[in-house]
């Protein structure tokens, strides 16, 4: 039996707290306990980090980091790598999250979030344009920065379905001007937060009566594990609103296919997203071929599309072509795009 636990204190200097976390530490090293006829040894070790008052927030931003990442927490060795340099790598653990914490609060302070389109293509000989997947991105006077920096940090901070609500925002404006965005079709990630979100959903409901006017359809892109673990909800949204689902990163190891298999039959389910960790590997993999052809033949059966994600060059397009999986998405097609890039 194996449990981590943390002493966390705002002046690790202060030479009485350092005294008496060693004091305990000492005491309970090694110690035996006994609890239900279990013998349970303990074992300890003890770092001190110092951190600079670079400002008067800055203690209160090492605890959210200490109580929300759980950057360290989760497994320590995999952040620590030279035992003789813990303070310089935590120092500079440190320093990354609350730049990137800056720069979100600055994003929202500014509304510089933006939705960023890529492109979706049928497989068919023609490849025609099928659909656009709708994705955030920062985008300051120096650099557009893609959500895959920043979601993490953004979901310790609470505040990704703040940012949902932002991108549906300006999405309903840009549909709402109507051009070529109009008589398209969208792919919107959510958050299970935003999902029950009481302003995301009068945002929702506004961005689909504006798509529905301009004939440019709209499908929510949701994770397995938000599906099945959202069920009912997801059955109460398409019900009030008339809108679809796809499921993204499907085959990532959380598949309940009785519930795919329910809410494909009641017609709440359009799409599958084969997930690309999957497709990365098909070139490689026999096995992992026969997943991916397992994936596309579910999707045949259950009456929905498919998309295989994360197309990166001409081979795994081929493959996947070649499987008949009708609808593809990657770099090598196209990647994210702001919307006068992709629309004029």
């Amino acid at each position: 039996m194996n449990d981590n636990f943390y002493i966390a204190t705002i002046h690790p200097n202060d030479v009485e707290i350092c005294d008496a976390n060693r004091q305990i530490i000492e005491e309970l090293n090694d110690k035996e306990f006994i609890l239900d006829d279990f013998n349970y040894n303990c074992t300890m070790n003890y770092i001190n980090v110092s951190f600079d008052n670079k400002s008067d927030n800055y203690e209160k931003s090492i605890i959210d980091i200490i109580s929300n990442s759980n950057l360290i927490m989760k497994n320590p060795k995999s952040y620590i790598k030279d035992e003789k340099n813990v303070s310089d790598q935590l120092l500079t653990m440190v320093d990354e999250y609350i730049a990137k914490q800056d720069m979100l609060y600055d994003a929202f302070n500014n509304r510089s979030f933006f939705p960023y389109f890529q492109p979706i293509y049928s497989t068919a000989k023609d490849r025609q344009l099928s659909h656009y997947e709708v994705l955030s991105r920062v985008v300051t006077a120096e650099k557009t920065i893609s959500a895959g920096y920043f979601i993490d940090t953004l979901n310790d901070m609470g505040k990704v379905t703040e940012l949902d609500c932002i991108i549906l925002d300006k999405l309903c404006e840009h549909i709402r001007k109507g051009g070529e965005i109009a008589n398209t079709s969208l792919f919107i990630n959510i958050t299970p937060k935003s999902l029950v979100d009481y302003k995301y959903n009068i945002l929702l409901r506004k961005l689909l009566k504006t798509a529905e006017f301009k004939n440019c359809n709209v499908t929510l892109e949701i994770t397995e594990q938000t599906l099945c673990d959202n069920k009912d909800l997801i059955l109460e949204i398409n019900e009030t609103y008339g809108v679809y689902f796809a499921i993204d990163d499907f085959g990532t190891g959380y598949s309940n296919l009785a519930v795919v298999a329910e809410l494909a039959e009641l017609g709440v389910l359009s799409c599958i997203k084969i997930d690309g960790s999957l497709i990365s590997k098909i070139e490689n993999s026999e096995r992992m071929k026969a997943i991916i052809a397992f994936i596309s033949k579910l999707s045949e059966e259950f009456q929905l599309s498919c998309v295989a994600e994360y197309i990166d060059n001409e081979n795994i397009l081929d493959t996947v072509t070649e499987m008949g999986i009708p609808l593809v998405q990657g770099f090598y097609l196209g990647k994210p795009e702001c919307i006068e890039q992709v629309f004029g």
